[in-house]
């Protein structure tokens, strides 16, 4: 239903330079075009990966913050480093293994978010990334 919905939309949006430099532009332009693809697929699924966050908060894993920024976070990373990759041409000086970079982005996000705070990775940081550079590489949010 809307779950594979609201994925298949993010992994288009991931894999589709097009889609992307559309929405970018309608975004500055500030057409409705954008705030419908915000309010129907990104704030959902933000609200989503918020939800387990506060979850994690609440199990004593995770530290004490905002869950949605904390979501946003996340994702900005991702976000980011398809911007840099695709839209401004990253890919034609550095190209990168897509198991490197979702890791890398896991660990360096896991570790922000880790309890202890003292950026060493906790028994649950060791394991999570993994699930979580599986969980980004399925839905190819991160590009190479």
């Amino acid at each position: 239903g809307r779950a594979v919905h609201r994925n298949h939309a993010v992994k288009r949006h991931a894999q589709d330079s097009t889609l992307s430099r559309l929405l970018l532009f309608t975004a500055l332009e500030n057409h409705k075009l954008s705030q419908r693809f915000f309010s129907t697929f990104i704030s959902e699924y933000y609200e989503r990966v918020a939800s387990h966050i506060r979850g994690r908060i609440r199990d004593g894993k995770f530290r004490k913050m905002d869950p949605l920024l904390a979501a946003r976070g996340f994702l900005g990373m991702v976000i980011y480093h398809h911007l840099i990759q695709d839209l401004f041409g990253g890919s034609r000086f550095q190209k990168f293994e897509v198991h490197r970079v979702s890791s890398a982005l896991a660990h360096i996000w896991l570790d922000g978010m880790s309890k202890d705070g003292s950026g060493k990775r906790t028994r649950i940081s060791r394991r999570r990334p993994i699930k979580l550079a599986k969980a980004v590489q399925a839905r190819k949010l991160v590009r190479r």
